[in-house]
């Protein structure tokens, strides 16, 4: 069965930051205004949160241009959210509606939720067609959303999936389910713990 607990990332402050800076004592600081000279100079120093910001931010730009494979059995070192399977027209299906618990039909459990969205991995395809490269084949994964002549059969008969988590820059927005939005992207685990700093979000 599938964890529906909502995404939740946290982070403890690194121990042994002093509260304060001591004063510098007389001598100290007749050495400091020697070493600089007669004019006084005035250091500007970043807070907290701005530190913060920035590394958050620096953390999003660097993120790998490529992220690995979108549903894997097992966890990683990216951030991922466990996710029904079932079976669309014999490929697999994967749920990215959240939270999960309305992916599978109350009534009918071996079967999808009408309304929920999923992705079908269609396998391999030839160069040339949707999702081809020139001069190879590649893997190419499609969006459908559950309805009368779209279903996803099977579901929960298949162990579940890991499915990535993607996010947006202020750490605003966590979804399995882009669908083509931009400024949202894929993010390792370590990214992610520095930009929720110890918050909790929902997946949407």
């Amino acid at each position: 069965m599938a964890d529906n607990k909502a995404a939740e990332i946290s982070t403890r402050p690194a121990a042994g930051n002093p509260s304060h800076t001591p004063m510098p004592n007389a001598r100290r600081r007749r050495l400091l205004v020697g070493a600089v000279g007669v004019v006084p100079s005035v250091y500007t120093l970043a807070s907290g949160a701005q530190v913060s910001a920035t590394s958050q931010m620096m953390c999003f730009l660097k993120q790998p241009p490529t992220a690995p494979t979108r549903f894997t059995a097992g966890g990683d070192n990216w951030w991922r959210s466990t996710t029904y399977s079932g079976n669309y027209e014999g490929h697999p299906a994967h749920c990215v509606t959240s939270p999960q618990n309305t992916c599978v039909d109350p009534l009918q459990p071996s079967k999808a939720e009408t309304g929920s969205a999923w992705i079908i991995n269609r396998g391999r395809t030839t160069s040339g067609s949707i999702g081809g490269s020139m001069g190879g084949s590649s893997m190419y994964d499609v969006r459908v959303v559950v309805a009368n002549n779209n279903q996803v059969t099977n579901v929960g008969q298949q162990p579940p999936m890991q499915g990535l988590v993607y996010i947006d820059q202020n750490a605003t927005i966590a979804t399995l389910d882009p669908n083509g939005r931009t400024g949202l992207q894929a993010v390792t685990l370590s990214c992610a713990n520095s930009m929720m700093a110890g918050r909790s979000v929902n997946l949407i």
